[in-house]
């Protein structure tokens, strides 16, 4: 017994011996706000910046979530949303499935879509599906949904197209139709030089198990209404699974938790890839030649967009476990990440570190900047705050 007890004192000491060992800044500045809104108890939707307002989600403890607009001026609240179809949804927090276009913002919550008037905080149109809305995109004035439904004997995907401005849909592509769960990403939208509408997206095949087998990835012609090409079995390690795609002009990128890859979007081709030790972030963003990403581990990674070679690493965040959204605006490179910090998006040199004025809270959203007015607004878990940009 004894044995067995030293065997694993023995094993929870080189766990903590190879974790990344994290040292506070030794230069951290508390920044003060030039105003301040409550927001509850965290967990907040990151802060968009749009025209004079920053919309915001407002955590109502369990009886889940609501939007908000704030005048991004002085920090009061000019509307909140409140005609959901029956029960507020559980979260409204996350990027990828938020979306603004001509004054409308849709986002969606399981089985329901939402468009909201910004100037008023009042739904245009909502509706509801059966199955589960796994992802959706922005392309035009449409957005892409997919739908991955499952029965007891057929399991369907299928990715549908909505027009933003009345919340009409219809089914532009069935994926699947078969007894294999096959889950979908939805598309990223490309125009190629005929003039047609590309749509590029990923599935995730899987085993019984529910592990997953491979990913592909699938160029389909909305315009031509045809195939263009398909990339079959992408991932090295088979229980993985490919996440939402990111383009830049005509290259595509997607990932999975630590593989990275880069596709020819006009010749279906690989363009490279990339496999990391530790674990990849959800979140990248495009720089110059540089593709940015963030790592679970509070890290920070450049890479050269067309080769996938290393360009800079950011290794000096004091919170572990940590995966922020970044944003880039000039040449900084702003996240907040227990403080907030401001990067250098050339050479990934720390600028300035932050922290927050309220006692025992952290930054930990993304970073929305108001150039123009220099300001700067972030979460600190209990508040929003707005704050004047550093020169």
């Amino acid at each position: 017994m004894k044995l067995k007890y030293s065997i694993l004192l023995l094993l929870i000491f080189i766990l903590f011996a190879c974790k990344k060992k994290i040292e506070e800044p030794s230069i951290v500045e508390i920044i003060e706000p030039i105003w301040q809104t409550p927001l509850l108890d965290g967990y907040n939707m990151d802060p968009i910046l749009y025209n004079d307002v920053i919309i915001s989600s407002y955590r109502k403890g369990s009886d889940g979530a609501s939007l908000i607009a704030i005048d991004k001026k002085n920090g009061d609240i000019i509307w909140e949303w409140k005609d959901y179809i029956e029960d507020l949804p559980y979260y409204i927090y996350g990027k990828s499935n938020k979306h603004i276009y001509n004054n409308v913002f849709t986002f969606y919550t399981e089985t329901e879509n939402y468009a909201i008037d910004l100037n008023t905080g009042l739904s245009i149109w909502n509706n509801t599906h059966e199955s589960d809305i796994r992802s959706s995109s922005l392309f035009d004035n449409f957005l892409f949904y997919t739908l991955n439904n499952w029965s007891s004997t057929l399991f369907r995907s299928s990715i549908l197209m909505m027009d933003i401005e009345d919340g009409d849909w219809n089914e532009v592509y069935e994926h699947a139709d078969s007894n294999e769960v096959e889950t979908i990403v939805s598309p990223v939208g490309f125009i190629n030089s005929q003039n047609d509408t590309l749509l590029i997206y990923s599935s995730n095949p899987t085993q019984p198990n529910y592990e997953f087998k491979y990913g592909d990835v699938y160029c389909y012609n909305k315009t031509q209404d045809s195939l263009s090409w398909k990339i079959d079995d992408l991932i090295k390690n088979k229980l993985l699974k490919l996440k939402p795609l990111y383009i830049d002009n005509h290259y595509v990128y997607t990932r999975t938790d630590n593989e990275l890859y880069c596709i020819d979007v006009l010749q279906g081709e690989m363009e490279w890839n990339k496999s990391f030790e530790d674990i990849t972030g959800s979140n990248y963003l495009i720089y110059k030649n540089l593709l940015i990403l963030s790592k679970y581990n509070g890290d920070i990674i450049a890479l050269n967009k067309f080769t996938g070679e290393e360009v800079w690493l950011w290794n000096e965040g004091y919170y572990p476990d940590s995966n922020r959204e970044l944003s880039v605006y000039n040449n900084r490179l702003y996240f907040g990440s227990y403080y907030l910090y401001i990067l250098n998006a050339d050479n990934g040199q720390t600028m300035y570190t932050f922290k927050s004025p309220n006692e025992e809270n952290h930054f930990y959203s993304a970073v929305s900047v108001d150039l123009a007015n220099s300001k700067m607004y972030c979460f600190d878990f209990s508040f929003l705050l707005c704050m004047e940009l550093p020169d």
